[in-house]
């Protein structure tokens, strides 16, 4: 099995929009054409380019297997006040696997590799959320070192969120 994790490149966009059109990933657009506009916005936050004022850059990975994109990932420098608030939806690193690829062991490779890219990006403790009905996940967050700290209602729709802690060392 041949495993690449890379930042997203412009270059991706049509390689990867299938990908997206099966992912409940942020606000990526559902047309081509839209999308592949949204890939440049993704590469221009990594730099801090184009970023609302509240918000801090973030930086956007895929995971191929056999050169076949089967899933995603972003990790956020930093939680400012503003993100701190909107814990529920806003940990470090946000990750999914694409409905096609899901139950084959990708979360865990995924969840590792943007550890590791945490841990250059000089991060030394992350948060990553769950929904609490998604065992899958958070078997994953586990795998990979989450301590469970606690567990509450989304204040937007009221399921259970999962909030994990890892410790990079």
């Amino acid at each position: 099995m041949k495993i690449e994790f890379r930042p997203i490149q412009e270059s991706d966009a049509g390689l990867i929009y299938n990908l997206f059109l099966n992912l409940e990933w942020g606000k990526s657009p559902k047309s081509e054409s839209d999308f592949v506009l949204w890939v440049k916005q993704q590469v221009d936050k990594s730099k801090g380019i184009g970023l609302e004022e509240k918000y801090v850059s973030v930086s956007t990975y895929l995971l191929w297997i056999d050169d076949i994109p089967v899933g995603v990932s972003s990790i956020r420098l930093l939680l400012n006040p503003t993100l701190e608030q909107l814990e529920y939806d806003c940990g470090h690193i946000g990750y999914a696997i694409g409905s096609d690829f899901r139950g084959r062991g990708y979360a865990n490779i995924l969840i590792a590799e943007t550890l590791k890219q945490a841990k250059e990006k000089d991060i030394e403790k992350v948060l990553i959320t769950t929904d609490d009905d998604n065992i899958p996940s958070w078997k994953a967050i586990e795998h990979n070192g989450g301590i469970l700290y606690k567990t509450e209602p989304d204040p937007e729709n009221g399921k259970l969120t999962r909030y994990y802690w890892i410790t990079l060392s």
